[in-house]
């Protein structure tokens, strides 16, 4: 009798990783002239919900946030902004964030607690970050991420740096585009 068996195949550990831009009560910035790459923009008042869950049996830390600015501009002298209407954000316990985007080296830093509106007898505690953090199968991590951009027009990536089985790994979103605000683009 002739038996075939296969060697099994050992899937390394992966983060899967989402992130939209909560568009909560801000402006887009609008630029007929800019290349349709990067069209889509916001204000600082943009906030990105950002999800991490592990698939895997195998526990992750997440050891860091960070941010990779892609390209850094001044604030724009055409275009308009066009408000956006607001949009409640994930009931989910979140731990909040922040990155200053007018910096050279962007760092995370504990943001501040949700507004009043989303504290409630039916919404979990906000909770400010703190990193590392343990992420298994069944405790995903959610993230409010939140910027300030007062000089600089910054298209960037987010991205999470972890470690599982000793190794450092890291996963990275698409691309983001925060502006300052210009007054006199305010339609």
């Amino acid at each position: 009798m002739i038996v075939w068996s296969q060697t099994p195949v050992l899937v390394p550990p992966t983060l899967d990783l989402t992130a939209q831009v909560v568009q909560s009560c801000t402006q887009r910035y609008e630029d007929p002239a800019a290349p349709d790459a990067i069209t889509r923009a916001y204000t600082d008042t943009a906030k990105v919900e950002l999800s991490a869950k592990n698939p895997s049996d195998e526990e992750v830390l997440l050891v860091g946030m960070r941010v990779d600015v892609l390209h850094r501009a001044g604030p724009p002298t055409s275009g308009r902004y066009r408000r956006v209407w607001c949009r409640w954000i994930t009931p989910l316990t979140t731990r909040y964030v922040v990155f200053d985007l007018d910096e050279p080296e962007p760092l995370v830093t504990g943001g501040r607690f949700a507004p009043r509106a989303r504290v409630g007898p039916n919404l979990p505690p906000p909770r400010s970050a703190g990193f590392p953090y343990q992420i298994s199968r069944l405790d995903p991590e959610y993230f409010e991420v939140s910027f300030r951009a007062k000089r600089c027009d910054c298209t960037f990536l987010i991205v999470l740096d972890w470690v599982v089985g000793g190794g450092r790994r890291q996963s990275t979103t698409t691309p983001f585009r925060v502006v300052p605000k210009v007054p006199s683009l305010i339609a």
